[in-house]
């Protein structure tokens, strides 16, 4: 009798397992996410993708790899700075890129690598989509233009630290996944095509709900800094912009745009001057979500440099504890002797106390 009311009962899962297979009872979609194929239909689809590739700018690590903040990692390739950190053990990636000793396996170019390509991909898969989407023809041209401000803003990045890197202005399937490097002019033309294109459709001025996104000021200034970088760096013009281009793209951000100097220079690192008129481009930062889930760091919204270089004290009324990562060199205290800029950029060590 045991046997029989088994059989009966495994007979029964069978016909459920079969009739649930047979009505597409395990073919749905994930409930929980937004995947490819049910995604970019519709207006809202574009500016939440559109959003994401904004995100990426704000990505100062990688789960899993390193902390590498874009101006930390400056600073220590420059003379500016050293490496820091507590102490000698502290910081061995740091010290690595500080003494251009630089081996495959540093974590924080790994981040930076990582970093730069998801936004270009985000940036490609949207420019891919952005076509077929029902939708406001004049935003989806806006869109197309901030993609491609932000695809060359990633490049540039990428270009500057690694050289040769590979060039994808195209979403890939595994088959192509082995790109070849480019030549930095190869990279360095793209840039300047998607920044003179970008120009082309982004908005003058925004609304005051809009700050943070791009505008044809931050593409004209970003390419002008484009062009002084590559002619510097390899003596030679570039395709779509020369000397007298790069120019006249600066004349206009200073002499027809709402861009000015503000009268006090130490203002320009206080959070009440974001969005001032002195900023022509600028990367959003905030204090929600906190930074400091040390399981998912790059989904804080903070300024992760600000911690990595500022001072490691305690006990302090005027500073907060900071891990001195990127600490001053005595070359930029020299260089900046007798310049105005000089107490609003470097923090003395007498200083610290209070």
């Amino acid at each position: 009798m045991t046997t029989k009311n088994i059989n009966i009962a495994a007979l029964i899962l069978m016909m459920v397992f079969a009739t649930s297979c047979s009505d597409s009872f395990l073919d749905k979609q994930p409930l929980d996410q937004e995947v490819t194929s049910s995604f970019y239909q519709t207006e809202e689809d574009a500016t939440e993708a559109l959003v994401a590739v904004y995100d990426a700018l704000g990505f100062q690590s990688t789960p899993g790899v390193a902390w590498a903040p874009t101006i930390t990692i400056s600073d220590i390739l420059s003379e500016d700075a050293f490496a820091g950190g507590s102490d000698a053990n502290d910081g061995f990636d740091e010290d690595q890129i500080n003494n251009f000793t630089i081996p495959t396996t540093n974590m924080l170019t790994h981040a930076m690598w990582l970093k730069n390509y998801t936004g270009i991909y985000r940036a490609n898969i949207l420019l891919e989509r952005i076509g077929d989407i029902d939708m406001d023809e004049s935003l989806r041209q806006r869109m197309i233009g901030e993609c491609k401000f932000m695809r060359a803003f990633f490049y540039f990045e990428l270009v500057r630290f690694f050289e040769n890197i590979p060039l994808v202005t195209m979403t890939l399937s595994p088959s192509q996944f082995s790109i070849p490097q480019s030549e930095p002019v190869e990279i360095y033309n793209q840039i300047a095509q998607d920044l003179t294109e970008a120009i082309e459709v982004l908005p003058e001025d925004l609304a005051s709900n809009e700050l943070g996104r791009v505008t044809a000021w931050a593409a004209k200034g970003i390419l002008a800094r484009v062009y002084l970088f590559y002619s510097g760096v390899y003596g030679q013009e570039l395709a779509l912009v020369d000397r007298a281009t790069a120019l006249g793209h600066l004349e206009d951000v200073i002499n027809d745009s709402f861009h000015e100097l503000i009268e006090d220079y130490d203002m320009i690192f206080r959070s009440a001057s974001e969005f001032s008129p002195e900023n022509v481009f600028e990367i959003s930062h905030g204090d929600s979500p906190a930074w400091f889930d040390w399981g998912f760091v790059r989904g804080g919204e903070g300024n992760l440099s600000a911690q990595m270089q500022g001072p490691r004290i305690t006990g302090s009324d005027n500073w907060n504890r900071g891990w001195s990562f990127g600490t001053v060199s005595q070359v930029l205290v020299d260089a900046l002797e007798g310049d105005p800029r000089m107490d609003a950029t470097i923090l003395m060590e007498e200083e610290l106390d209070g």
